[in-house]
């Protein structure tokens, strides 16, 4: 609010969505991290713009409890919400086309970018690679 951001991501221990969406009214973009369905589904109905979904593949940019997730849960929460999935976790050139076939609408990455000896270079990487996908 101070910043007057175009909005905001929440992680599931952050302020909860429907609060947000309170403070900030319907104009603001929220994000809401969730690694189900049904963390999914509650995101949506406290009026989420879009979901993180992770972590889909094995990632060390943060630390993880649990399993990866893989590419199922991205089919089926992309088939029963409206709001667009965005993959988090592991995601590299080499897997992207999967999650976007799985029906992400996007990516989230820290690793396959930041450790890339040239960042510019693995992010374009990432774009083509993505793009190609949709075609």
């Amino acid at each position: 609010l101070a910043a007057d951001a175009d909005g905001v991501h929440l992680g599931q221990q952050d302020l909860p969505a429907e609060t947000a969406r309170k403070l900030l009214g319907k104009r603001k973009i929220i994000g809401v991290s969730v690694s189900s369905a049904a963390e999914a589904e509650q995101a949506v109905r406290a009026g989420c713009n879009y979901v993180g979904l992770g972590h889909i593949f094995p990632t060390s940019s943060k630390k993880k409890s649990g399993q990866p997730l893989g590419t199922d849960p991205i089919t089926k929460i992309s088939q029963n919400f409206t709001v667009p999935v965005i993959a988090i976790g592991g995601l590299t050139a080499g897997n992207v086309c999967e999650v976007i076939k799985a029906g992400a609408s996007g990516i989230a990455v820290i690793s396959s970018v930041a450790d890339a000896p040239d960042p510019a270079k693995a992010a374009l990487e990432l774009i083509q690679t993505m793009q190609s996908s949709l075609q």
